[in-house]
């Protein structure tokens, strides 16, 4: 005679506190893990803030040029509002003028400074007589923040050549124009070599 099965056994109250300590310990690494995501974010999200902001304060230096109505001057001024110029040198082809200019406060480029080899070149290139440029190198320090810093750029000076009855051509500044940012080394030798480049070194049209 078989026997009966036997009756099912009752579930323990050990195996309830073994689930709930399960759940437990699966919603605290859960939790954790969202800590840990959270946090994470956050510091991708600050390393990125700041590498924007370093990115931002320092962004290169480029310089506007306006001209003044009678063209006989060119104020600079940086394109961004955080930079202050403190001091700048100018330096030309050899064949325009052979020392440089320094300037300290307003900045700006004046006529005077080399119009005798403005009109040299400007008669080389008598075909191009309402769109002359020449290149000229500018070595600028400025403040960002309260810091120091310096740039040596390349820029074109835009200008024409105005005739005058019984005396030499007028020479008119145009505004500015960027050739080359960043220059290392030699910012002279980089200025003639443009020049070089362009024939402004070739003897000047004789005058009619």
């Amino acid at each position: 005679m078989s026997q009966p099965p036997p009756p099912p056994r009752k579930s323990s109250w050990w195996s309830w506190i073994r689930i709930s300590e399960v759940v437990g310990v699966l919603a605290l690494i859960i939790a954790a893990l969202g800590f840990w995501d959270n946090h994470t974010d956050h510091k991708l999200a600050e390393r990125a803030r700041m590498a924007a902001e370093q990115k931002e304060s320092t962004a290169p230096l480029v310089l506007i040029g306006v001209a003044d109505p009678d063209g006989g001057r060119i104020a600079l001024r940086p394109a961004r509002d955080d930079q202050v110029i403190q001091g700048q040198t100018f330096v030309f082809p050899k064949d325009a003028r052979g020392d440089p200019v320094e300037t300290t406060g307003a900045a700006r480029i004046e006529a005077d400074w080399f119009e005798s080899g403005l009109r040299k070149a400007g008669r080389a290139h008598k075909g191009d007589a309402d769109d002359l440029r020449m290149p000229i190198g500018v070595s600028t320090t400025y403040l960002v923040d309260g810091d120091l810093r310096a740039d040596q750029s390349i820029y074109d000076v835009g200008y024409r050549l105005e005739p005058r009855f019984l005396r030499s051509d007028r020479v008119i500044l145009e505004g500015l124009s960027v050739v080359r940012r960043g220059v290392p080394g030699d910012l002279t030798a980089a200025v003639e070599q443009i020049a070089r480049a362009r024939g402004l070194d070739q003897p000047a049209a004789p005058a009619n």
